[in-house]
């Protein structure tokens, strides 16, 4: 497994990470079992992924507790990522969250607590920002990071920070999602602050899937975009076949080839370590550049901000508990 610095904070953290969603059992279909994402997540492990990610709303808190049932055999060869629902980012909202989250992860301190999405338009960011910091200062987390923030609300949150920096922002990052690359990507490089990728392979749009048969896969338009993209898909099996890989592992390679963190989610151990063997591919630059220029056309686009800001935190956390999370 190859290594690299998170932001500025010294950590080593692998240059692929684990993505637990899947762990929550909701929204990924019925084909799998919870031991079977345990059993993936330990082979991950072992083959020396060390960053996990989930959060408080992945089945309503299961996913934490999955990788909480991990935490007395691998703590200390595990970095901890998790997030506070954008419904419970408020200035009193994160303590009680951050509280959940390390019971049901077991831990003392979370390694990085997010941001999930930014909070509705009725909440201070700077007065949050100012308690996440407080957060750290009191040795609740030991990072601060965002996710699905735009330019304007992540430089907002950073402007209200005085001892402690975020270190990250997560965002949606594929072959078939480029908007990162017109505008945030290059200002958070130039600040160090890593970019971790969620839905790197656009929900297995990227592993060849064609067919949303989950409500994962149905509810998100990107993994739609597959269809009108055979140029990409088929460039992305020429190249597989070169490297005698996968195609997926191919769109991962591209994506550590960026300098992103990408954090696949796994059902099975074979996902896993599939995932795992995709940080060892090395393309060639003019590989990256064949991927570029097929997959040109998705940099236009809008992060989608908007949206959960204008619904009250209330009323987004109804819809969250009324589904049991997600």
């Amino acid at each position: 497994m190859k290594y690299k610095e998170l932001g500025k904070t010294g950590e080593k953290i692998s240059v692929i990470g684990l993505g637990a969603w899947q762990a929550g059992l909701k929204s990924w279909g019925k084909d799998y079992t919870l031991e079977d994402v345990l059993k993936a997540l330990e082979t991950g492990i072992e083959m020396g992924i060390n960053l996990i990610d989930t959060a408080e709303i992945y089945g309503n808190g299961r996913s934490e507790s999955v990788i909480g049932s991990l935490v007395a055999e691998y703590r200390d060869r595990v970095f901890i990522a998790t997030k506070v629902a954008g419904y419970n980012a408020t200035p009193r909202g994160v303590w009680k969250a951050a509280e959940r989250s390390r019971r049901r992860l077991k831990v003392e301190v979370i390694d990085l607590y997010q941001v999930h999405w930014p909070p509705s338009i009725y909440t201070s960011i700077p007065k949050l920002a100012r308690e996440m910091e407080r957060l750290v200062d009191k040795g609740v987390i030991r990072y601060i990071g965002l996710s699905n923030f735009g330019l304007k609300n992540m430089m907002r949150f950073r402007e209200a920070l005085r001892r402690h920096d975020i270190v990250s922002n997560q965002l949606q990052y594929n072959l078939l999602y480029r908007v990162v690359e017109k505008e945030i990507y290059p200002y958070m490089m130039s600040e160090k602050i890593e970019l971790i990728a969620w839905s790197p392979i656009a929900k297995g749009a990227l592993a060849g899937k064609t067919k949303a048969d989950n409500i994962a896969r149905r509810m998100d338009a990107v993994f739609d975009r597959a269809r009108r993209a055979n140029n990409l898909l088929n460039l992305l099996r020429e190249i597989a076949e070169k490297h005698r890989c996968k195609m997926h592992q191919v769109a991962l390679a591209w994506l550590i080839s960026k300098g992103a963190i990408p954090i696949p989610g796994v059902k099975r151990p074979s996902q896993a370590k599939e995932n795992a063997e995709a940080a060892n591919i090395t393309l060639t630059k003019t590989e990256i550049e064949q991927l570029d220029k097929a997959s040109e056309k998705f940099t236009e686009g809008s992060l989608g901000e908007l949206m959960p800001r204008i619904i009250p935190n209330w009323l987004q956390k109804i819809a969250i508990i009324l589904m049991g999370g997600v």
